[in-house]
């Protein structure tokens, strides 16, 4: 299941993200977290390594509200998807405007998938 910025994604919509310019000219991060027994694992340290990539990428956001509503989120996908062993819980960030080598934008948005293993 794909959820982008807190909303499922049907896969006809997940595939019309690829014309956003992370995913054309790699302006984006992301992060896999491990989730055991139901649990995502170190989720604290993984959102800081976001917040430094995502202050390197110069990417304007409130780092506390973002990071938030990211790990509601995060806790929400594995709930939907009552994953209660183990997976991946993957969360991308880039930046939600469009443009070629410039961004028209430097706001965040999150896509966060979670795999089951």
């Amino acid at each position: 299941m794909i959820y982008l910025n807190g909303q499922k994604l049907s896969p006809s919509d997940a595939l019309s993200l690829f014309s956003n310019r992370s995913f054309k000219y790699g302006d984006g991060l992301f992060e896999s977290i491990r989730i055991f027994r139901g649990k995502a694992l170190f989720m604290k340290e993984h959102q800081e390594r976001l917040k430094k990539g995502m202050a390197t990428l110069k990417f304007q956001f409130e780092p506390v509200a973002f990071f938030q509503e990211l790990h509601r989120m995060g806790l929400q996908v594995i709930q939907d998807q009552q994953l209660n062993g183990h997976g991946r819980l993957r969360i991308h960030a880039f930046r939600s405007g469009t443009g070629t080598y410039l961004p028209s934008e430097n706001t965040p948005a999150a896509l966060i998938e979670v795999t089951a293993i």
